[in-house]
């Protein structure tokens, strides 16, 4: 897709990652999803520069938690009212 020079671009942060062309029911949690081109963190030269360091962190906590959890309960999530971005505003668990 290209973009006319002069045009303007409107970013709805809020639909990142959801396009139904590229992610079959974007509204549902898959954990088999493959989310190598997600854009959490930015792209290109406008990545993140903590990008890379908060995945990490988030890999040794899966894998702490797999090694010490047995069962986790979860409550009903409550989404975060906004117009910029798509997620949760709490989402109560219990872990065991």
């Amino acid at each position: 897709m290209s973009i006319p020079q002069g045009e303007r671009v409107l970013i709805l942060y809020g639909a990142a990652n959801r396009d139904e062309r590229r992610y079959a029911e974007p509204d549902r949690f898959d954990v088999t999803r493959d989310s190598r081109d997600h854009v959490a963190f930015g792209h290109g030269v406008h990545r993140c520069a903590g990008g890379h360091l908060a995945q990490l962190e988030m890999e040794a906590l899966l894998r702490a938690l797999v090694a010490r959890v047995r069962h986790i309960e979860v409550g009903e999530p409550r989404m975060l009212m906004s117009n910029m971005l798509h997620g949760y505003e709490a989402f109560e668990a219990s872990f065991q």
